[in-house]
């Protein structure tokens, strides 16, 4: 097998790739509490983030987890009517 980006070329044997994909399992609102669970790749770090326009993200919080079970608990304020929120990985 030959592997070949802009700082070169390997070559070997052989190689294995996985590929896990993220995802947001659930997404709760509940006594102005907001909790997401979400599952990625074990021992990588996720970035929760929050947005009002879709355009704008800003980060919450990196979340790492040995199994990939990720959870992340945030209050719920009234005067923001516009809260979204994605789950990013590296």
């Amino acid at each position: 097998m030959q592997v070949t980006n802009a700082a070169g070329s390997v070559a070997s044997a052989g190689a294995m790739l996985t590929v896990t994909q993220l995802k947001i399992a659930d997404l709760l609102l509940a006594n102005r509490m907001m909790n997401l669970t979400a599952n990625g790749a074990p021992g990588t770090n996720h970035v929760v983030q929050t947005s009002t326009n879709l355009m704008n993200w800003t980060p919450l919080a990196t979340l790492n987890s040995s199994d990939g079970a990720l959870q992340f608990n945030e209050a719920v304020y009234t005067n923001n009517p516009l809260h979204f929120y994605r789950v990013t990985a590296p």
